[in-house]
């Protein structure tokens, strides 16, 4: 079975442990690169190809609304934010959709079990979607 290649993108070095502890998780799916910003992320991308990435948004040096435009060319990548800032109806979400952002998750309330179980359900929704979006591209 291919895995789903996912390439997270956040300045935090926590959230990126918990995000490919979850991610690594699922069966299909891979990790294949963790960037602290869009710049760095950028450079990565001319090596690596993910079929999904996941966006914080406030990062150093480039952040995600930047990073969206500058990946608007390249096909066939989902990107999925994950911010604290992307609430339903919040401008700075709006913007990234309108950048080219499939959708978006927040992160957990806690760190209870209950609520790492909601948002792992939650993100692997997310991901099926995002798998689906990309196979209406590619057909």
């Amino acid at each position: 079975m291919e895995h789903t290649k996912i390439m997270i993108i956040n300045d935090s070095k926590a959230i990126q442990i918990f995000l490919k502890k979850i991610i690594d998780s699922f069966e299909d799916c891979k990790v294949i690169n963790c960037s602290s910003n869009g710049k760095l992320a950028l450079i990565s991308l001319q090596y690596q190809k993910p079929d999904i990435i996941i966006l914080d948004l406030e990062m150093p040096q480039i952040d995600g609304l930047t990073f969206l435009e500058k990946i608007r060319g390249i096909d066939n990548i989902s990107v999925i934010v994950m911010s604290v800032y992307a609430k339903n109806g919040s401008a700075i979400l709006e913007d990234a959709i309108n950048a080219g952002a499939l959708d978006y998750i927040s992160p957990p309330d806690g760190n209870d079990d209950l609520e790492i179980k909601k948002f792992k359900t939650i993100l692997r929704s997310k991901i099926a979607k995002a798998k689906l979006a990309r196979l209406k591209t590619t057909v």
